[in-house]
């Protein structure tokens, strides 16, 4: 993901595919490789669990790796993992559309800054030029 990608341009991230890897190991992988802002996003979004006493008081999370989120769980709670890793993306997403978008504004709020400083510059030269003389 580009750190300057505009929030309209910027495509949500999208679970392709989940594979067990073993009976303890599910994988999912996502449509790109997301930046630490996602990733954060990802970690901090909550998980509330339903399966077995295990799983429920376990404390894994899925981990993520590159464009590839794992998880370790017993398989009588592969589809709980699998919905709340979905969960997860899709907090993820929203919250990364809402960094994009500050991010969008600070880029507005500074290149506002940079054109109204070039105008006084322009409009200081004008008045110097014009004091010595030179209508340009």
């Amino acid at each position: 993901m580009a750190l300057d990608s505009r929030p309209e341009e910027w495509d949500p991230l999208t679970v392709w595919r989940a594979v067990v890897v073993d009976l303890q190991t599910l994988r999912w992988s996502l449509s790109e490789t997301p930046d630490a802002d996602w990733i954060a996003a990802f970690r901090a979004a909550p998980t509330i669990r339903s399966g077995s006493s295990e799983y429920m008081t376990s404390g894994s999370e899925p981990a993520l790796s590159g464009r590839d989120i794992e998880w370790s769980v017993g398989p009588d709670d592969h589809l709980d993992a699998n919905l709340r890793v979905h969960e997860k993306v899709d907090v993820a997403n929203a919250a990364y559309l809402d960094v994009l978008k500050r991010r969008s504004g600070e880029r507005e709020r500074l290149a506002e800054e940079q054109r109204a400083g070039d105008a006084a510059i322009a409009a200081a030269q004008r008045r110097l030029d014009h004091a010595n003389g030179i209508d340009v």
